[in-house]
């Protein structure tokens, strides 16, 4: 049985009748990636304003998650191209999170491309030269589109191509938005972008998390002070177990 998917044919939460929340795990990224979780402790059901103590409810076992960092010469002009791969990052042995930078989107202050299986999401981040003084807000603005082409599909019609945002990609700008805004320091004035494509998708698990990922990654690489990164995870409450990031086939069951 396949997943319910949305027009362009990516999997998302909201198409399933599973509850489903999500909460942001502050990460502790050095300047070479090495990770360290930490939860706070309870989670926000999507939808609605109740919350749920971790505690009280059971969860299955996860592996400790292990991490390792290559670094090759193979970018442009014989440039640095840095890799982070994370396996066991939800206690799962396979597909492994791969986040890399230094290879594409060098001319933007953070670039990196994030692999899981088949799924391939590529973020920027961008800031203005010149800061607005007139304002009082930090300019900060977000985008997350899903590709037709990622999932092999071509919608006709030169206006049609990839259309405006589904309502579940401008959910998906507040996701990345939410967490990422109260840590950039107070008083930054640039205008600052967050731009993130879905290059590729498996039809494995959703994208949305993995865009959070994607996108504190390539803003802690860039120049915007931002106080500490963040990740993310899609938790299920499966048979009266927590699960964390269950694949599509385990969350329409």
């Amino acid at each position: 049985m396949m997943p319910p998917l949305n027009r362009k044919g990516i999997w998302h939460p909201s198409a399933t009748y599973v509850f489903l929340f999500t909460f942001i795990a502050s990460v502790q990224l050095s300047s070479t990636f090495a990770p360290s979780f930490r939860h706070n402790g309870h989670a926000t059901f999507r939808g609605t304003k109740s919350n749920v103590h971790l505690q009280s409810l059971k969860s299955r076992p996860l592996m400790a998650a292990t991490h390792r960092i290559e670094s090759t010469d193979d970018g442009p002009s014989d440039s640095l191209v840095h890799t982070l791969t994370i396996d066991n990052f939800d206690g799962a042995s396979d597909d492994p999170i791969v986040i890399q930078t230094g290879k594409i989107g060098r001319q933007a202050a953070g670039a990196v491309t994030l692999t899981r299986g088949e799924t391939v999401i590529y973020a920027t981040a961008s800031r203005d030269k010149d800061p607005k003084e007139s304002i009082d807000f930090l300019p900060l603005s977000v985008e997350y589109q899903e590709r037709f082409s990622s999932v092999g599909q071509t919608s006709g019609g030169y206006n049609k191509r990839d259309g405006r945002p589904a309502e579940h990609e401008i959910l998906t700008c507040r996701l990345i938005d939410r967490p990422l805004r109260p840590l950039i320091a107070n008083g930054w004035k640039h205008e600052t972008q967050l731009l993130s494509w879905v290059l590729s998708y498996d039809n494995k698990r959703s994208s949305d998390t993995m865009a959070i990922i994607a996108n504190s990654a390539a803003l802690w690489l860039s120049d915007v002070p931002l106080i500490k990164p963040v990740a993310a995870a899609t938790v299920g409450l499966i048979d009266g177990e927590l699960v964390v990031n269950p694949t599509n086939e385990v969350c329409i069951k």
